[in-house]
């Protein structure tokens, strides 16, 4: 997928799927020399049997796997959301321990939401990894709180909720640094690539009498098996590419929260981009 990887959605979506196409009407043609219309008009009984199965089998298969990797996916976009809602609540909380303690933990709140959407989002889709920048980043919050002065059964109370949204966060930042290096196994990919072209080397033995709507038929099953493939590859890459999920939780604070001098950071061109004040 490499060489497809930078390309407008639609232009990935039409190499990836005309591929696939091609090399379904290729395998047809070259099985079209091979096969005798007679042979396969006497065996067309056998042949219907064995796709039945076959075509079952792959079904549950490839519903199951669409299934998954979509509630992997929506599961990924909700904690990134709820790691931005953290931020929120933190900076919310932060307020009420009193201007001292605040004008302490602000500036690291924003730093943190600058540093995830700015820098770490593209080396998430570049590498698959977080920024050890930004980890360090937020791990100075937890210093910053160890100096809160607290000289009050509400602060105390505050200081301790804030505590477990703190670790709330650092939970949801694990969870979206483990998610963004994973992969689908290549054995996986192996069985429903495999799939894909039993299915297809099955109906070429279908007999028809005339040869365009045997080339149309599967033209439509290889553009319906590539479709769902590269479904499958983009569900399965939440924070890479095109269709990767996007920091809009971080921005938003970011842009709320920053100074009016400070840089905004504003979406173009499907992505987010840094804006120097005029």
């Amino acid at each position: 997928m490499l060489f497809i990887e930078g390309l407008p959605t639609w232009a990935e979506g039409t190499v990836f799927i005309g591929i696939w196409v091609v090399l379904g009407l290729l395998g047809l043609v070259l099985i079209r020399n091979f096969a005798y219309a007679e042979h396969v008009r006497n065996s067309k009984d056998s042949i219907i049997a064995l796709m039945n199965i076959l075509s079952i089998l792959f079904a549950v298969l490839m519903a199951f796997l669409v299934v998954v990797v979509w509630e992997n996916y929506d599961k990924n976009s909700d904690n990134v959301a709820s790691e931005g809602n953290y931020l929120t609540n933190l900076n919310r909380d932060s307020k009420l321990l009193g201007d001292s303690n605040y004008i302490k933990l602000k500036p690291i709140l924003v730093d943190y939401a600058y540093e995830v959407a700015s820098h770490e989002w593209k080396q998430m889709a570049d590498s698959g990894k977080t920024d050890s920048k930004t980890w360090t980043e937020i791990n100075q919050f937890s210093d910053a709180l160890n100096g809160v002065d607290l000289n009050s059964r509400k602060k105390e109370i505050l200081y301790d909720n804030i505590l477990k949204e703190y670790n709330h966060l650092i939970e949801c930042r694990r969870i979206r640094s483990s998610a963004a290096s994973s992969e689908l196994p290549d054995v996986l990919w192996l069985t429903i690539i495999a799939g894909c072209v039993a299915t297809l080397i099955f109906s070429y033995f279908f007999y028809f009498e005339k040869f365009f709507l045997h080339v149309l038929l599967t033209a439509i099953i290889s553009f319906m098996m590539g479709m769902t493939l590269f479904l499958i590859f983009v569900l399965a890459h939440p924070f890479k590419d095109n269709y990767r999920i996007q920091p809009d939780t971080f921005v938003s604070f970011y842009n709320r929260m920053k100074d009016h001098k400070s840089n905004a950071i504003e979406w173009k061109d499907n992505q987010y981009h840094e804006v120097i004040p005029k």
